[in-house]
């Protein structure tokens, strides 16, 4: 199963300045790729002579590099740049997958990285005195480009990688890699499977449910726990709102482009990125809690919608309105709390042997096949003891009341079980479905060799046509009906000019 780890790390100054370069020429090249793909998809009805080639999707790089235009791609590795190709690549076989769509350029401006593959970088084993347990010298850097030893605090212990990515946030670096551990993958089906065999009560009480809870705390559980953020985050978030509503006013009133319109925006982008801290980290502990309880199997999640400053609004949830870019620091960490945290949660689950679900709050059409009764019916409005909804069980916002059972508890707390309720229905009737993994293209154990590309046509649409790159400006994706068209046409334009 492939784990990531992710690691602050502390280059120098001059590993700094080193290291951006790299990012720079990186992103150059991949924004070069994607230019030169624009390029051939652009003259379209230019060159007919074009129609039926391929247009070039590949890695290379070599023709980007010239001592006279392009000088300062000579002052990195050319695994750099090969990288570079190859995430352009993997980002196209991702478009063909249907799992994003087409590369497009990336900006200066947010979070920067850059990919090194096992060529530039070395794990040394190390044992310090103080803790004797084996400890990694991170070397970066070839003969030709030294960078050095490159310090990261190890939170935890970890194999030696393949590749790692280098990442700056807001002056912040860190060391990300992604890694196999050898433990068995573990199938999401089988364990619906062997949860359908269980009893209805015991399948019940082994069951969680998670829903958001905008009024008191983000998440609230079908067993009535709450997961809030502490007390100390909220303040600090409250000052750092104040923060960077007075420096948005500065920011303002200051020239576009300047140096203090600069300064003014990195401040504002450091407030912006602690509510991200605060809410990873709520993510990480509320997921952690959720998982580690022994006595659940079944952990069942609401499907959330984004909240906004501006309330709730549309189908089932909330809206994020055209003024979330600017709403409270604290709505922004409670927008995502419940979509971090069920992501979070379904991952970990795995390892443990457990499965998370999600529950459409209106009623899917799986659950109305199970429980009809209940059919496009709220899970804020159905009892959580016995399903049924009738008027008059909300007295208030925050009080449940059941008029035929009797059960009365808080509305989140009711909605939870509810949810929980309806997971259970799903997996006792087979209907639960895990969403289908596709696979894009397999990295290998050389990066930069090219294989040749299938006899068949996998990157190409039915109404798409090829162009070459040794031959002219033609767009790929011409529609052949259009083609047809000027076909059928050419000779009686050939006849008229006659």
């Amino acid at each position: 199963m492939h784990t990531g780890y992710r690691f602050r790390c502390y280059p120098s100054k001059a590993q700094a300045q080193v290291l951006l370069r790299w990012i720079g020429c990186q992103r150059y090249l991949y924004n070069a790729k994607v230019r030169e793909d624009r390029y051939f998809r652009r003259f379209q009805r230019t060159a007919l002579a074009l129609a039926g080639q391929q247009a070039p999707i590949d890695q290379q790089y070599s023709h980007f590099k010239n001592r006279e235009l392009t000088p300062w791609l000579f002052d990195v590795p050319t695994q750099v740049l090969r990288n570079g190709a190859v995430l352009w690549k993997r980002a196209y076989s991702r478009y063909f997958q249907d799992l994003g769509g087409k590369p497009t350029l990336h900006r200066k401006r947010g979070r920067q990285s850059v990919w090194l593959t096992n060529e530039l970088f070395q794990f040394r084993p190390a044992v310090p005195h103080t803790t004797g347990q084996v400890a990694y010298q991170l070397m970066v850097g070839t003969r030709k480009f030294p960078v050095g030893r490159i310090a990261f605090r190890a939170h935890r212990a970890h194999p030696v990688p393949a590749s790692i990515t280098f990442s700056v946030d807001h002056g912040r670096w860190y060391l990300s890699f992604n890694v196999d551990d050898g433990a068995p993958q573990t199938d999401p089906q089988r364990i619906a499977a062997r949860l359908a065999l269980w009893p209805h009560d015991a399948l019940s009480s082994a069951s969680l449910g998670v829903k958001r809870s905008a009024a008191l705390s983000p998440l609230c559980t079908s067993a009535g726990q709450r997961f809030d953020f502490p007390d100390v985050q909220k303040q600090r978030l409250a000052k750092k709102e104040q923060a960077r509503s007075r420096w948005q006013r500065a920011m303002a009133r200051r020239v576009k482009g300047s140096n203090g319109w600069r300064k003014a925006r990195k401040r504002i982008a450091g407030y912006q990125q602690y509510a991200q801290h605060v809410l990873h980290d709520f993510a990480h502990q509320t997921s952690h809690r959720l998982v580690t309880d022994d006595a659940v199997q079944l952990i069942a999640f609401e499907e959330g919608r984004p909240v906004a400053a501006n309330g709730p609004s549309g189908r089932g949830g909330a809206r994020l309105g055209r003024s979330f870019v600017r709403a409270p620091l604290a709505a922004r960490a409670l927008a995502g709390a419940l979509n971090k945290t069920r992501d979070f949660t379904r991952y970990k689950a795995l390892r443990q042997g457990k499965l998370v679900v999600d529950v459409d709050p209106i009623g899917a059409a799986g659950t109305s096949r199970v429980l009809p009764t209940v059919r496009a019916i709220r899970t804020s409005q159905a009892c959580g003891s016995c399903g049924c909804a009738l008027p008059g069980n909300r007295s208030d916002q925050a009080a449940f009341t059941c008029p035929r059972c009797g059960y009365d508890t808080g509305s989140d707390t009711n909605a939870a079980r509810m949810v929980a309720r309806r997971a259970v229905a799903m997996i006792l009737s087979g209907n639960y479905a895990p969403k289908q993994k596709k696979r894009t293209m397999q990295l290998r154990t050389r990066v930069g060799v090219e294989r040749p590309e299938p006899l068949r046509e996998p990157a190409i649409t039915p109404m798409e046509i090829v162009a070459r790159r040794d031959a002219g400006n033609c767009d790929a994706r011409r529609s052949r009906k259009s083609e047809a068209t000027v076909a059928r046409h050419a000779p009686q334009r050939m006849a008229g000019s006659q």
